[in-house]
This record gives C-alpha cells, structure tokens and sequence, in this order.
C-alpha cells in the first residue's frame, strides 16, 4: 500500500506554470481538502462536470480501482 501526499499553492502567473492535462486517479481512493479556488471535475457519463468547491470541505473520490461499468 502506497500514499502520496501533493500539496498546490496558488500560483501568482497560472499562465506561465506547468501542468497536467485532464486524469483521472487510477488509484483506490483519493481525499481532497477543498478551498475556495475549486478545479475538481469529474467524468459523468463521458463529460467532465465542474464540482463546486465547498470551503473547508474533503472530498472522498473513488479512484478508478473502483469505477463500476453498467
């Protein structure tokens, strides 16, 4: 079993910084601490969809380990 912590400061010049393009986590579980910038998407029936940050707030988010097909 593997944990990796990340954490993102704000960035001054978003424009001038590197990134990754659009993912999804292909672990088991991953917990976010929320804020008030947001940025979370999630893919819902093949279209990502904004999450609306709630201050203060973690999100529990099933990695694809998880994802059911129907």
């Amino acid at each position: 079993m593997g944990l990796a912590c990340n954490y993102y400061p704000h960035c001054p010049q978003p424009k001038l910084a590197l990134g990754i393009t659009h993912h999804t986590d292909i672990g088991f579980i991953t917990i976010l601490s929320q804020d008030h910038v947001g940025g979370l998407q999630v893919v819902h029936r093949g279209h990502w969809v904004n999450v609306p940050p709630v201050l203060e707030a973690l999100v529990v988010n099933i990695g694809d380990m998880l994802q059911v097909h129907v």
